[in-house]
């Protein structure tokens, strides 16, 4: 369900570089973006219609993309569970 309006390049559709490189498949970029230091955080943002990086790369057919960034949601969820454990 589309509720950001008929531009798909507008930014409530693509919120973050994240989202944008999902979206068309931009794997190299997506890689090096998960790099930065706020990554988890952009990893985390919906875009208006609720969708995540993750699921753009999916609607777009990305296969492995989809996989990279579920891989880094995993290792980001796992890091903070260690650390609330740790306190």
């Amino acid at each position: 369900m589309n509720v950001c309006g008929p531009d798909e390049n507008s930014a409530l559709y693509l919120p973050t570089a994240l989202h944008l490189a999902a979206r068309y498949g931009l794997r190299e970029l997506t890689t090096r973006l998960l790099d930065l230091p706020d990554a988890r955080y952009a990893s985390a943002v919906p875009n208006c219609d609720g969708q995540y990086p993750e699921d753009l790369a999916r609607v777009a057919q990305r296969g492995s993309l989809v996989a990279v960034l579920e891989n880094f949601r995993e290792v980001v969820s796992l890091i903070l569970l260690i650390r609330l454990i740790r306190r």
